[in-house]
């Protein structure tokens, strides 16, 4: 049977919660200044890492991002979305900054099936 929610064939982004280290946008040799910001601004700062490493990497156009409220623990969070294999090298590259990662599904495709089908559950 084939699993609805994580299929690793689907070319589609499948979106993900990112739940973050405390000073997930530092770099410790290009901004440790930057350790001393706040959680919210720690989320921005590695969202804009994670772009400019997509772009490095010439997938800049699969990834899209966008910086969540922070958690009740005060850790930083991001939405992503972008296929399945490309989730898998943002946590091989940036694995220590990566708490956490929550799948949400996907909505089923829409089938084609005819109307009566549909009315009667054939």
């Amino acid at each position: 049977m084939k699993d609805n929610f994580n299929d690793k064939a689907d070319p589609r982004a499948h979106h993900y919660i990112l739940r973050l280290s405390r000073h997930a946008g530092v770099n410790r040799l290009e901004n440790p200044e930057d350790e001393k910001r706040p959680p919210f601004q720690q989320a921005i700062l590695f969202l804009e890492r994670l772009q400019n490493w997509a772009a490095a990497s010439g997938k800049g156009g699969q990834l899209k991002g966008e910086v969540l409220p922070v958690t009740h623990d005060d850790r930083p969070r991001l939405r992503i979305a972008c296929p399945p294999a490309m989730l898998a090298e943002i946590q091989n590259a940036f694995g220590p900054k990566i708490k956490t990662v929550d799948e949400i599904p996907l909505p089923k495709p829409k089938g084609k099936s005819p109307l009566w089908k549909r009315i009667f559950g054939f």
